[in-house]
């Protein structure tokens, strides 16, 4: 068993004039066995020591209950051992993962709750103000309390303690709490248009007028689908004998569930989320909810577990097997139905252990070096053009050597435990180093008396050059956030000189058929003046290898400038 492997550009540290970190590169973690099917960046083992340690994770994670079950209106006490109380214990324990032992403080595992009366860190039915008044607001702490109101204060809940504070979280959520985070994500938006179920006629804009910053979301027996016929339901859990708000809001054929399979497939965070979501192969069989409702979902990563049978009242909660011996069936980014089931896997991680994973792939970003170097020559830029138009013969006013690629990131995308003073606006051009105690530091970008984003570099352009090892052939998606345009391009394996990677989708706007410099086939651009935006693009590398990449970049025309390259977002392979 391989470890859970983070891949991602990096630079060596600078020396003397050179800058120190410009690519930040969040790479996707993977666990990974000999034969998976996805692609992963191969990591060097040098750089990635076993710790004596535990390495304190900075995240937090905010745990969401459901609904209860019985007849009554049930209190749920959060931190129990009969709720969350093991899946805190299990993740403020020191775990190997990816050759460190990592661990949460205690302050950043927080319990949610929403009924009144509730024993949790949190209770939303108290703490989250009246900017949900007149949405769906009636019967509040309790279960005939609508999930969408649920979903609207736990959206104003994150963004007033995390999004506008710059701070990502993870959401792992059970049962019913997994709609209410989907519904959380979907209406919480910057769109001028905000889809009609996300108003209503006495609160036009209940949400939050920005995305919120969820990176990870994991559900565990999440009725994605809806619950079963009745019937069906007695057997394995039937809350409030089926007569409440939140239950028939949740049973399959209600105009919730309509619209959350219209307007919330697959939300998204600012940065985006990856979604995991874990149910039951057998389903009923063992006292758990239908496989397909629990993965009625397009995108995310899809897990089953054939063994152990979790039911769905002491299931994927309480686990705390750190073996890899369950047996699971799991899919990429598959549609809700039908999904396309990649592969059966007998040496899996359980639940509990397989959530930290997800979990730490966002929260252990840039402790550590891996790959090669990162040169990035700059130029000037004298026609101001937010198209790159630098002839190869140019002779660079400056050259940098980096570990990352994170020139001025907004502040959003900063995890750092001190303040930057860097964000999109900020000139001359800095980059953003994260180090391995959380804090950050930051770089001028410069040489021979010139700065990027400054003086007669006010406009500028710039390309940066490196070789991204591949260990499997398959797709990998890369994030590119920048003001203003850029192009992508990479070559054959260098050893084999084959392997042509090629573009499979995402953005290609404006794009050259070859990169400007190397010449190797273009497979992503935004070539063109904008705004800060963050873009996509998938694309396949045929077999493993070392490829050859050059991102070219152009900054013009006054205001901000930012350049963020990371890599894939999650994949979970076996």
């Amino acid at each position: 068993m391989k470890g859970f492997l983070r891949s991602k550009l990096v630079l060596p540290l600078a020396t003397a004039i050179m800058l120190a970190s410009a690519i930040a590169i969040p790479l996707a973690g993977n666990i990974v066995h000999s034969h998976a099917a996805a692609p992963r960046l191969a990591t060097s083992a040098h750089n990635m020591p076993m710790s004596t340690s535990a390495n304190s994770i900075n995240s937090p994670i905010l745990f969401v209950h459901g609904i209860p079950g019985g007849n009554s209106q049930a209190i749920i006490n959060c931190n129990s051992t009969s709720y969350w109380g093991d899946a805190k214990n299990f993740a403020k324990g020191a775990r190997l993962l990816d050759g460190q032992q990592i661990a949460w403080a205690s302050k950043l595992l927080v319990t949610v709750g929403y009924y009144t009366g509730d024993t949790c860190d949190v209770n939303l039915a108290t703490s989250t103000g009246s900017n949900c008044k007149g949405y769906h607001d009636k019967n509040q702490g309790t279960n005939n309390e609508s999930i969408r109101h649920l979903g609207c204060e736990l959206a104003w809940y994150i963004y007033n303690n995390y999004t506008s504070k710059g701070q990502n979280v993870g959401v792992v959520s059970y049962s019913m709490g997994g709609l209410i985070i989907r519904w959380a994500l979907s209406c919480s938006t910057d769109s001028p248009t905000k889809a009609a179920p996300c108003t209503s006629t006495l609160n036009k804009t209940p949400f939050p007028n920005a995305k919120l910053l969820v990176q990870e979301a994991v559900t565990f027996d999440t009725p994605h689908g809806g619950f079963p016929a009745p019937a069906i339901l007695k057997n394995i859990f039937f809350p409030c004998s089926g007569n409440c708000v939140e239950f028939k809001e949740m049973t399959q054929g209600s105009v919730f569930l309509s619209d959350l399979n219209k307007y919330a497939q697959n939300p998204q965070g600012v940065q985006g989320t990856n979604w995991t979501l874990m149910g039951t192969w057998s389903g009923i069989a063992c006292l758990a909810l239908p496989p397909d409702s629990t993965i009625f979902m397009d995108g995310g990563t899809k897990i089953l577990y054939v063994n152990p049978c979790y039911s769905h009242l002491q299931g994927e909660r309480f686990d705390m097997s750190v073996t890899f011996d369950a047996t699971v069936k799991y899919c990429i980014s598959c549609p809700k139905s039908p999904p396309t089931w990649q592969d059966s896997q007998s040496a899996y991680p359980h639940s509990l252990l397989r959530t930290l994973y997800a979990l730490s792939e966002f929260s252990i970003i840039d402790t550590r070096s891996v790959g090669g170097d990162i040169e990035g020559d700059f130029f000037y830029n004298p026609n101001d053009s937010g198209i790159f138009d630098v002839n190869p013969t140019t002779q660079p006013v400056f050259t940098v050597q980096s570990r990352v690629i994170n020139f001025n990131p907004p502040l959003s995308m900063q995890q750092c435990t001190n303040s930057t003073g860097v964000d999109e606006n900020t000139r001359p051009f800095h980059n953003v180093f994260r180090n391995a105690n959380g804090s950050c530091t930051t770089f001028i970008v410069q040489g021979n008396g010139h700065q990027a984003g400054a003086g007669d570099l006010q406009s500028f352009e710039a390309v940066f050059f490196t070789h991204l090892t591949v260990a499997q052939a398959g797709n990998v998606t890369f994030h590119v956030f920048a003001d203003d345009g850029w192009i992508l391009s990479a070559g054959v394996d260098s050893q084999t000189l084959s392997h042509q990677p090629t573009y499979v989708s995402g953005s290609l706007v404006n794009a050259p058929q070859f990169g400007p410099f190397i010449g190797n086939f273009v497979v992503g651009a935004y070539n063109q003046p904008s705004s800060p935006t963050l873009n996509t693009t998938t694309v396949n590398f045929p077999a493993a290898g070392t490829f050859p990449i050059e991102l070219d970049y152009t900054e013009c025309c006054g205001g901000s400038l930012s350049l963020n390259f990371s890599s894939p977002s999650e994949s979970y392979t076996s």
